[in-house]
């Protein structure tokens, strides 16, 4: 394992004091086990157990998550009824004490254990499947955490590959946020990803609830979603599966994030539409890794499906989309939507011809992407329609911009490859999105505004 990231390092005390009160429920479910010889008694112990084997070595203690993992497959085969009672009981009671001690001197309490007991009689090997941490502990880590001090820095190359994928990850101007999904019911585990993601400039949403994010996803357009496995009441596969028959031909990446090596639970997750797997604990260079590669994919296909194939500009439901994402909480307030069209264009094509018209469209394009700041986007709604969003920006701000697009169509006459040249104008509406407002709404009004301009006169741009 490499150094600690500074980020996560303060996370080992709240996931401790996390820890602490699902021990007494999973001590009893061991005295029950051992009461009834029932193994689905075990299952609050095997939960914890699940949990500390997941994040204990994301947050560097190891030798715990690789103890809470043996404890975890010990229960997995009791109640698989591959092995007896018995035995097992002494080996689960310890592996539980530890985690106790552990959690205990994080959270520098006094030692007062609430788990019984143990006692420790006869050999300790189990039938347990191969592992290649079946290495005598080492229970050092059980002291209380060091004061944070300097990680030492990597290796040249290991700082060379990740700086390289924090740089790639940081947005230029005028680009999006790398945006992340983030499902999972574990909120240490959750925000173990948020703070190895958004150093590097990726915005993060964290649903807990699978449904909640279902319900989301258009208003968060994720650029990548990192789906927990293993979630009650719905896991990981299902929600998958939801997620892909919601988003239809949006082809988003989805990476199962899992403590199973199991070669069945991945094939599962690939077989309900997941791209990818990571299993915990990872790196987190290796994490920020495989999510870039995923999203810088998603932005090529993307590309191919959003971009209007004769101008370049977006298309509409690209539009539609990051409109509803900028309404939507967190949202992008302030900012301008803008509906334009050219003045008579239907005469150009009846005059010169659908590729003279064709033409136009281009060149308006070009125009118009010429004279908007980095941060705005232009769309072709269909024909000679087009919208603007206009980041960041007041109703005043919004006619500035809108004020030059109206003067980069009449500006200058479209020369056609015919040689003929036409003067043409744009009418334009613009209206600035309110609070809680929605898309439909904020559209309509600037379509008015569009409208009012026409019967003004047209070669204008109006309010809404």
């Amino acid at each position: 394992m490499v150094a600690l990231p500074a980020q996560l390092a303060g996370m080992r005390l709240p996931f401790a004091r996390e820890m602490l009160p699902l021990l007494p429920a999973a001590s009893e479910a061991l005295a029950a086990w051992e009461r009834t010889g029932d193994a689905a008694a075990l299952a609050p112990a095997r939960t914890l157990f699940h949990r500390v084997a997941g994040l204990a070595g994301l947050l560097g203690v190891s030798e715990l998550g690789a103890l809470a993992a043996t404890g975890e497959d010990l229960i997995r085969l009791l109640q698989e009824q591959a092995l007896g009672s018995g035995r097992p009981a002494v080996i689960l009671r310890r592996h539980l004490a530890l985690v106790e001690r552990w959690a205990r001197a994080q959270a520098a309490l006094p030692d007062e254990p609430q788990v019984p007991p143990f006692t420790d009689e006869g050999p300790t090997s189990l039938p347990l499947p191969p592992r290649d941490d079946d290495e005598p502990a080492d229970l050092s880590f059980l002291e209380p955490a060091p004061p944070p001090r300097a990680a030492p820095p990597p290796p040249p190359e290991e700082a060379e590959a990740e700086a390289n994928v924090e740089s790639h990850s940081q947005p230029h101007r005028g680009e999006e946020r790398r945006r992340v999904l983030v499902v999972d019911d574990d909120p240490i585990c959750a925000e173990i990803l948020v703070r190895t993601l958004e150093p590097t400039g990726t915005q993060v949403f964290h649903y807990p609830d699978p449904l909640e994010a279902l319900e989301a996803f258009d208003r968060t357009a994720p650029d990548v979603v990192l789906l927990d496995m293993d979630m009650p009441g719905q896991d990981g596969p299902r929600t998958c599966e939801l997620l892909r028959a919601h988003a239809g031909d949006d082809r988003v990446p989805i990476l199962m994030v899992t403590r199973s090596a199991d070669v069945q639970d991945k094939v599962r997750a690939l077989e309900a539409g997941a791209d990818d797997y990571l299993t915990k604990p990872f790196e987190p260079a290796e994490l920020r890794a495989r999510v870039h590669a995923h999203a810088l994919r998603y932005e090529l296909q993307r590309e191919q499906a959003f971009r209007d194939v004769l101008t370049g500009a977006w298309n509409r439901r690209y539009f539609q989309r990051r409109l509803a994402q900028w309404v939507g909480p967190p949202g992008e307030l302030p900012f301008c939507v803008a509906l334009l069209d050219l003045d008579h264009f239907k005469q150009v094509n009846d005059a010169h011809g659908h590729p003279a018209g064709d033409e136009v469209l281009v060149e308006a394009v070009r125009r118009v992407q010429s004279v908007l700041r980095g941060e705005d986007l232009v769309a072709r709604l269909g024909g000679d329609e087009l919208a603007l969003l206009v980041r960041g920006a007041s109703l005043p701000v919004g006619m500035e911009v809108l004020g030059r697009v109206v003067e980069a169509i009449r500006r200058t006459p479209f020369a056609l490859r015919s040689g003929t040249q036409l003067r043409l104008t744009t009418s334009a509406g613009v209206a600035e999105a309110r609070t809680a407002e929605s898309a439909a709404s904020l559209t309509s009004r600037a379509d008015q505004a569009l409208y009012a301009s026409k019967h003004a006169g047209r070669d204008r741009a109006s309010t809404g």
